[in-house]
Parts: structure tokens; sequence; C-alpha cells
């Protein structure tokens, strides 16, 4: 590594000389507890690890790409200053300076800031943590200051804005971390007394790990003291990972008894015979007196072991008998050498701190082990409730909960475990144990379905990939609890004869092909012999055979920009110092493309054609259009009634700090550079929005020659629809107040401006939007509308006050006449209609609502629990029997599962308040349009928004809007979407209507069906790209529920999943062709028998046995 030309070796002498002098030699003995990551976990997944929207502390302070969160960290600061005791902000840094050495100490990494850029840099970072913080103490019911509208996007209690998730994942890496005592500092500093600054920060801290908490926090919180912990990331270890020291007395709590009642009755193991052998044994193996003991002993006796098993030693060298030898042993005597690593590890317990072998972590996966008889139960509490019953055969693993922050969360504790841990890396070793049980897909939706992973992502392979590979490269140690755990499992799994046969029949069968080739080849070439002689000569005459007699029986980043300490002091100390504290709360409505969204499809949210706004001012490839802006803008001049262009932007200068406000990133112009530059784009706005002016109020300007190719009203020409894709782009905005402004300066009075500009503004949603119009426009005050995305949001996605009364309006009447001529067709099929149907629906909507009487009695006793367990029980002893236990799972997943299916409803219908919570991968989940249409489920279309969205479960009929797509649409949709992501304060409702889409339309047949039906009006070039368009539209943007839309796709999942030609069809994909090494076994059993079948017929007269007649 070659030196820094900056080296001055002169004060690197003086400053070692110093540290050496000073007599203070860390008396406090304060531990390290912030560390750089490994390098070996770094490597694995960098963004993880590198915050992405703010720093906290020393590490990454200095990133240039991070530094427009600064001003928002200003901004707290400058709210903490209001709320100190009588006290300067100074005087806190005063105070942290002192701190100074127990700062240092915390950090592993060396800090080049001198002591007063330390101090300033924590006395920013806490006071913008503290602010984040309070909203945790609002749900734990205590109220505070609320927190400014310059910081909704960033502060949302409700956690659904895309920026509020990433400052929550920054706020978790190990890096990104300052020491906890000087929030408790701060507060102090807020409060009258340290008790009430203590109980207020203690609120914020249970609160934010209940929220990032994967594990289910406990009601009562554990045994953590939370003020002593050294930071955010290492209380949450805490929390997550208590200390294991009465592990023995742990009692393991379950879910839901009820649950766990009736799943316990879907057991294969409660055989009262088996029940009974059980108990036999167990007397026996307790007895320790008499002729028990003695004959346990003699039985258990080596010289007996050595006798049963010498007739196999003599055998097994026989010589042919030696090539089965080790086969057989691996089916017959392995048992013996499977409890000899056990007595080996009891009798070394002083190996613990060696990192276990590869042996005692490995573990079968989920799908191996419930097909082994292993029954998987979810738990309360953290991973000490971790446990295997070998009499139960069942495994107890924690429930956990997986969104888009958990990965970050996990990763960085692992990082933490591994930096700091003293003792066992336990939370390495849990995901190491998730890892080893879960390899595919399929095993992620066994523990779904089980009630273990509590699935908030896209879909079961999400939650493959992230348990896979979380503990690459990091050393394991032995975990007593765990190892126990992993060891009784691999016990029980090899014990199992269906386990054995499986790995003698892969090892010595499938494994050694050649051995069955040349096996076949034998006995195939026999078989053709014997086929040969017997056709040369009767064999029944040779052997002697009565016919008569026989019958056949079927990294982190250096610093690459030139950081001046004391500068920074001096701008921190100027923007405190200054009073204008945003009086206007003007809340950030211009974003950033979050960077999951950006990646997935650039060109659709990086302009193309024009630059407005500042984000991609100077980009050279876009500067062509600033000579038609100028244009613009000097006809604009010549409109203007006032006498200069001047006095314009003198007004448009004193609206800076109210410009400023909206975009969320820091905008490094000066004040007159931003006044022209909104000027100049106002201009060619207005002049491009002026073809959509309402022609009843307004008759449009004409337009110069030079712009003729720009603005088409046809919309045809290539430049207009560039140019109006790139309005719509969430980064190339400008705020609606400066258009509106720019309108007075151009008409006599202000109600005159706004109607031009509302009339504008209501042509270009013509224009745009994808849903047709219905006859009132939705009230949206356009005025109060922050940019022209924004406005457009507001009119695709209204408020959903009064939805349950919302009336859905069908297109047009001559189409519902041809829709009713469809439905005369398709009767047949929907078989919704008939009058039998009806007449059995009537009669039982009158008996469900008659609730007296005897009726009230019979009701009850149909539907209990104990009339359920009497129906079910014949089966249950069925199922139990020899030769039965194979047809169980696909005979419940036919005829059973109904009742599985409403579990969840009984779930959600108790869990209301889980409302904030995103919803599960079963609640975004929908079949295709192909599917449901062959399902007998009618789709009709809609006039109006995403709110007109319903399933009518009486008619079988889902109801769609109509939606227009061509070559803007794609571009307006994931703006639209990113724009709800950044900025949503209720439900992400436009983003569930993607994923609505994205569910329903898998196929280019899909597209074509919606088509058909008139609820895509497709202008593009075929329907595979209308698939293409809606498949991902969503992808990495974190979804919430809505409810009516939640409520749509759950009765459509009932409708469809309670019909028996889909059960059939899921049974026969599962169980029949999906079980293809079934099939081939048995084609080739069939094969083996008729060429038996065959050789017998050519040694025995088979037309004889069967009285065949010959002609």
């Amino acid at each position: 590594m070659s030196m820094n030309s900056n080296f001055d070796e002169h004060r690197w002498v003086i400053q070692i000389r110093r540290t050496l002098d000073e007599e203070f030699e860390e008396d406090t003995e304060i531990p390290v507890t912030i560390f750089n990551v490994p390098k070996t976990l770094m490597a694995s997944d960098p963004d993880s690890y590198i915050p992405q929207q703010v720093a906290l502390g020393p590490y990454h302070y200095r990133r240039p790409e991070l530094y427009e969160t600064e001003r928002y960290k200003l901004s707290a600061a400058k709210r903490t200053q209001k709320q100190l005791q009588c006290l300067k902000f100074q005087h806190l840094v005063d105070q942290l300076t002192k701190l100074e050495s127990r700062i240092r100490a915390c950090y592993h990494k060396y800090l080049d800031f001198n002591g007063e850029t330390l101090a300033w840099m924590m006395a920013v970072d806490a006071s913008f943590m503290l602010e984040f913080l309070q909203i945790y103490a609002v749900k734990e019911g205590k109220g505070l200051t609320r927190p400014s509208s310059r910081t909704w996007h960033l502060v949302d209690i409700s956690g659904e804005r895309s920026a509020h998730n990433a400052i929550l994942r920054d706020m978790v890496m190990l890096e990104n971390q300052i020491p906890l005592f000087l929030l408790s500092k701060v507060k102090e500093f807020q409060f009258s007394s340290w008790e009430l600054a203590d109980n207020m920060l203690l609120l914020m801290l249970i609160g934010l790990c209940k929220e990032l908490s994967p594990f289910k926090v406990a009601e009562e919180f554990p045994n953590v003291q939370v003020l002593d912990r050294a930071h955010l990331l290492d209380l949450l270890y805490h929390v997550i990972v208590p200390k294991f020291e009465h592990q023995s007395s742990e009692i393991t709590e379950f879910l839901d008894q009820n649950e766990v009642i009736k799943q316990g009755e879907e057991k294969p193991k409660s055989s009262y015979m088996k029940q009974l052998l059980q108990e036999t044994w167990k007397f026996l193996s307790e007895s320790d007196r008499g002729p028990v003991i003695l004959l346990k002993r003699v039985l258990l006796s080596k010289p007996v072991k050595v006798i049963l098993k010498l007739p196999w030693t003599i055998i097994s060298n026989l010589p042919g008998i030696r090539v089965f030898k080790k086969p057989i042993e691996v089916v017959f005597f392995s048992q013996e050498k499977e409890v000899q690593p056990e007595n080996e590890s009891s009798n070394s317990n002083n190996n613990i701190n060696k990192p276990p072998l590869v042996e005692e972590i490995t573990i079968p996966s989920v799908s191996e082990l419930s097909e082994a008889g292993v029954w998987f139960l979810p738990t309360n509490g953290s991973i000490s409730t971790i446990s295997f019953n070998s009499k139960t055969v069942t495994l107890y693993i924690p429930t956990v909960c997986l969104d888009m922050n958990t990965e970050v969360i996990l990763r960085n504790l692992v990082a933490y475990e591994t930096c700091n841990a003293s003792g066992p890396l336990v939370f390495t070793r849990y995901t190491e144990f998730m890892n080893g049980i879960i390899d595919t897909e399929d095993d992620a939706k066994l523990l779904r379905e089980r009630g273990i992973i509590l699935n908030h992502l896209k879909s079961d392979k999400d939650v493959a990939d992230l348990w896979n590979g979380m503990s690459k490269s990091v050393r394991l140690t032995k975990v007593p609890f765990l190892d126990k755990v992993i060891e009784d499992v691999n016990r029980y799994y090899n014990c199992r004869w269906k386990v054995k046969v499986g790995k003698f029949m892969k090892r010595y069968v499938f494994g050694s092909w050649q051995c069955l080739t040349f096996l076949a080849t034998i006995v195939l070439l026999l078989l053709m012999t014997l086929q040969a002689f017997c056709s040369v000569y009767s064999c029944a005459r040779v052997i002697h055979v009565n016919v008569d007699m026989y019958s056949l029986q079927p990294t982190t980043m250096t610093p690459n920009w030139n950081f001046d300490e004391r500068q920074w002091i001096i701008q921190i100390r100027q923007t405190l110092d200054e009073e204008q504290e945003e009086n206007t709360e003007i809340p950030v409505s211009i974003f950033n493309v979050p960077k999951i969204l950006m990646a997935s499809d650039p060109e659709s949210y990086i302009p193309q054609q024009v630059a407005l706004g500042p984000h991609h001012y100077w980009r050279p490839e876009l500067y062509e259009m600033q000579r038609y802006k100028l244009a613009a803008a000097k006809r604009a001049q010549k409109q203007v009634q006032r006498p200069k262009f001047q006095q314009l932007v003198d007004k448009f200068m004193k609206l800076e700090p109210k410009t400023r406000a909206c975009y969320h990133k820091y905008l490094e112009f000066n004040g007159e550079t931003l006044a022209w530059m909104m000027v100049i784009d106002a201009s060619f706005v207005l002049e491009f929005l002026q073809n959509y002016a309402n022609k009843g109020s307004m008759t449009p300007r004409s337009v110069s020659s030079r712009m003729l190719h720009l603005f088409d009203a046809a919309g045809r020409k290539s430049a207009h629809n560039a140019i109006l894709k790139d309005m719509v782009m969430l980064e190339n905005q400008i705020p609606l107040f400066l258009l509106r402004k720019m309108l007075e300066f151009q008409f006599s009075s202000w109600e005159s401006a706004d109607n031009v500009l509302v009339s504008m503004m209501i042509g270009l949603y013509e224009e745009l939007s994808p849903f047709r119009m219905i006859d009132e426009i939705p009230k949206v005050e356009v005025t109060k509308c922050a940019h022209l995305l924004d406005f457009l949001y507001q009119m695709i996605v209204p408020k959903l006050e009064d939805e349950s009364a919302e009336i859905i309006e069908v297109l047009d009447q001559d189409q519902n006449e041809v829709k009713e001529g469809h439905d005369e067709g398709d009767e047949k099929s929907f078989g919704n209609s008939s009058q039998v149907k009806k007449l059995g629906n009537e009669i039982w909507n009158l008996l469900s609502k008659l609730n007296k009487g005897p009726v009230r009695l019979l009701k009850k006793l149909f539907f209990s629990r104990a009339v359920k367990v009497i129906l079910k029980l014949p089966w249950t002893i069925i199922s139990n029997f020899p030769g039965f236990r194979i047809l169980k799972q696909p005979i419940e997943s036919l005829f059973f599962s109904q009742d599985k299916e409403e579990k969840p409803e009984n779930e959600n219908s108790n869990s209301n308040n889980n409302i904030e919570k995103p919803p599960l991968i079963e609640e975004i989940t929908i079949p295709s349009v192909s599917d449901l249409s062959n399902a007998g489920v009618r789709l009709v279309p809609t006039n109006g928004g995403v709110s007109n969205i319903s399933f009518d479960t009486t008619t079988v009929t889902l109801y769609l809007p109509t939606v227009s797509l061509d070559v803007n649409t794609e571009v307006i949709f994931r703006n639209l979407v990113a724009y709800e992501a950044c900025n949503g304060s209720g439900p992400l409702v436009f983003t569930r209507y993607t994923e609505l889409m994205n569910g329903i339309i898998d196929t280019e047949e899909d597209a074509k069906l919606l088509r058909e039906r008139r609820i895509i009006m497709n202008h593009l070039k075929s329907d595979k790209e209308v698939a293409n368009l809606w498949n991902g539209m969503s992808k990495s943007v974190k979804l919430s529920k809505v409810p009516h839309l939640d409520k749509v796709v759950e009765d459509v999942n009932k409708y469809y999943n309670g019909r028996w030609k889909v059960k059939m069809g899921k049974f026969m994909k599962v169980y029949v062709f999906g079980s293809w090494q079934f099939l081939t076994l048995l084609a080739a059993i069939l094969l083996f028998c008729l060429m038996i079948l065959q050789s017998f017929c050519s040694v025995y007269s088979c037309s004889g046995i069967f009285h065949i007649g010959t002609s």
C-alpha cells in the first residue's frame, strides 16, 4: 500500500508524543463495540452492510452520495435546539466534547477527526436519530411532538414509505452505529430530569426493537438492560439472543393451543398399538430389579452381539457373497456405526471450543424430514425455543417474519456476533440451521404453510435465496442446545427404514448404473434364450407340467472528497443560528427514484428528451432541448403583463426556500441560478400544456413553427410522446405553484390564471390517464397538488372514504346486451344460473338467517368440533393402516383441504390490528385469467379507476376497470408506483393494483382474454408486450394491505380453491404428473411383469390355461 502524498511526518510524530504523554490510560476500560464488517462478509453482499440513505457516525460520513440527507439532520438539530432547557446547542456540543475519549473507545477504526468535529458530528446524528425514533414512542402509547412536515416522507409511523424503510435498514448496519449513551445524554438536555429522559428513550428503543425484530417479541420485554447496551444493533442482538443460563428449564410456548391439537390429530404417530409397545418397552427399560436386570444384561452384552453377528460374518466371506456385503451392512448394521459418534461426543466434552464437524451441522431439508414423518410446529419466542421432541417426532422452530428489511437485519446481526461475541455464535448457528433445512422454495413453502415463516416477500423463492448463504465464510462454533437438536433429528432420520432403503437405492442401485446395465443384460439374454428354446421344444412336456393345475392370478468506501472540518462546523453553526425555521412547512414531494426500482428499468425513470427541474439539468445529452426552452421563455416574456422579465425572476427568487423545500435532493445551486432555471422550465411546460387546454373555456394559443415537431395536439409525433413521458417522471418534476405564479404574470387576475391551469391539467389528465373517464371528474383541487405527477396520481387513485357504498358502473348498455348474449352461450360452462342451484341457495340463506329454537340448536350441533371429529374419525383410523399411509396425503389434499384453507380467514378476522403490516404471500397470490376463466369466473369491465375492482360471489363475476395501454403507459405506471412508494401516507393502492394485474396476467393468453373482454384496450404491438408490461411492475416494492383489494383476492381464491375441478387438477399435477419417478418405476415394473408373462407362456400353454380357442 503506497503512502499518502499528504502525509505530514512532523505532525504524526507530535501526535504520537502527545498520545504517549497523556496521563489517562483508558481507565474506563470501555470495550470496542462498533466494528468494520469482515471482508469475507462484505464481499458476499455489500449493499447489506454499506448505508444507502443516511450516514450515522464517522465511518461513512464523508461519502458524497449520502450528503443529501445532511440537511434533514441539520433540520432535526435545529428542532432539538428549540427543545433544550434554556441552553444553546453549543452547550450540548461542549458536553459531548468531554466524552471524546469514551466515544473514540467505542470504535474499532481509528477516527481521523479532531475532538470538536467528532462532537458536532455526534450531536447532529443523535438529534436526527431521536427525531426518527420518536414515532416508536407514539406506538408504545406515549405522545410526543409531531414530526415536521419536511420529514414526513422519512419519518412514517405506518412504515410504508421507501425512504423510511431505507433509513431503518441503515440504522441497523454495523458500521453505521453511534453509542447509545450519546442518545441518553441528548435526552437529558431535553427533559427536566434524567429519569424522564431515560423513560422516554426506553419507550423509543423498545418500540424500535418490536418493529425490527423478525421474531415475535413477548408482551414482557426480555430481561435486557436496555440503556446499558452499546448501540441499537447491540440492543437488538441481546433482545433476539438472550443469555442461555437456565436453558433446560425453559418452557416452549406454542402459537395456538387449538391449532396444535388439530394438527396433532392429523399426525400419523398416534396409533394405540404403537403407544402400547412404547409403554411396554419403557417399563422394561426402567425395570432394574430381579430377573429383568439379568435378562437385560444378557441381551445387551457383547458376547450375545458377537454370537448373533457370527453367521453373517461367515456367510459374507463366501465367494460370490462379498459383492453384497457392504450394501447389506449399510441397510441392516448401520445403527451401531451411528451410535459410535454419540458415545465419542459424550466422552469429549472438552472439545466444545473446537468448530463443529460437517457431520454435526448437516441436517436434512424440510421436505426430506416431512417425508420421514417429522412434524413442524411454530413457537413464540426467540432462538432458545428450538427443540426436537423424539417421542412425538416434532421439531419446534420459532416463528420468523420476513420482509424487505429482514435480510439486512440478519446479516448485520451475524456480522456483529462474529466480531463481538465472546461465547458461542448462537445467532450465526441459527442462520446455518435454517440454511440447512431450507434448500429450495418447496422447503420455504412447507414452513410457510406450518406458520413458522410469515412471508411478506414476493415469493417462496425469495425466502430460500435469503437463507441460503447467509453465514458463508463465518467460522461456526458449537452451540449445545442446537447441536443436540440436530443430533436428535439426524438420529431419528437416519434410523428410518425408508431413509435407509433410499440411501441404499441411491448408492447401490441408481448410483451403480454399470452393474445394473450388466445385470439387466444378463437377465434379458437368459429370458430370450429360454423363449427361443421353448419355441423349438415343448417345454411343458420336458418339465412334465400339468396345465390344468395352474391358474394365473393377477466495501466500505474511502473518502474521495476534500472534507474541510472547520468549514463544515461553521456551516452547521450558521444553519442552527438562522431564525427562519421552515415556517412554510412544505412537505417534500419530488424524490429520487429508489435504487431498487431504478435498477429494474432505468429508461422509465431517467428523462430521454427534456430535463425539467434540477435533477437532470446538466446532462449533456439533454442540452439540445435548451434552445427550445429558451425560445418558449422569449415568447413568455412577450406575454408577461410587466415591463421586464427580470421581475418574474425576482419573484421566483423570493420563493427559493419554498422551491428547495419541495426537493428531496440537496440543490447545489445559488438562488439566482435556481430561479432562472425554474422560470425557463415553467415557460416551456406551459407552452407545451396549452395543447391540452379545454377548448370550451380557452382557445389554445398558436404554436411557433419552430416547435411544431415538438407540440402535436394529435399526439402522433415521436418527440411529442417522448416529452410526455419525460414530464411524468418522478425526478423530472417542478412545483405546480411555480406554474401558477407564471400564469398570474400572464393574466390580469389570479382567478383567470387558475382557470387556465385547471383547464390545462384536466386536458393533460384526459390524454395520459390509462383509465376511462367517468361522467364526473374526481374531486381534486388542482392548485393544491404538488406537481404534475402528484395531480395524475390523485386523479387515478382518489381517497377511498366511502368504499363500501361505491357503485360499480358497467361500461355500456350495448355492451351489457353483448355480455348477456355471451352469458347464454356460456351458461353450461359456468353453471351458476341454474334454477335448482338458485333454489338451493335461497333455502340455505333462509336457514342460515334462522337463529331461534331448534334450528339454532341444530346449526350449533352440525358445526361443532365434536361432530367434525366424529365424521373424520373413520378416515383417521383407516389412513394409519399399513399400505394406506402412502395415500393419506393425496386424499387429504383432495377431500379435506377446505378446513386448512379456512384457517387464514379465521386468523384474519382476529388480527385486524395488523393492518399496518405488509400482506403475506398467500394474501397477494391469485390465479391467472386463464385459470379463473376455466373455473367459471366471468370478467366484466367497468368505468372508473382502481376503486371499482370487486368480485360478486353470487354471479361469480370479477369487475376490473378498463385500462388503455400505449407506448407511454409503462412509464406512467412505473413512476406512479415510485411516487406512491416514496410519498404514500396510507395503503399503497396503485402498487397493489399493479401487483393484482401482475398476478392475473402470466402469459399472452391471459392478456388476450382480457382484451377480448374489453378490460384491456391494447394499443401496443402484441398481447405478449402487454404481459411483459405487467409482469414485474412492482418488484422490490414493499406492499401494504388495501382492504377492498384484499377482500377481492380473498373471495376469488376462496371460490377458486373450492372448485372440484381445481382440486382434481392440483391432485393430478402434484401426485400423478409431478411424480415422474413413481411413474417411471411403475412402467418398469409393468414391463418386467409382461416379460415374465411372455417367458411363462413360452414354457406353458397359456391358451389352455385361459381356455382361449385358436382357429
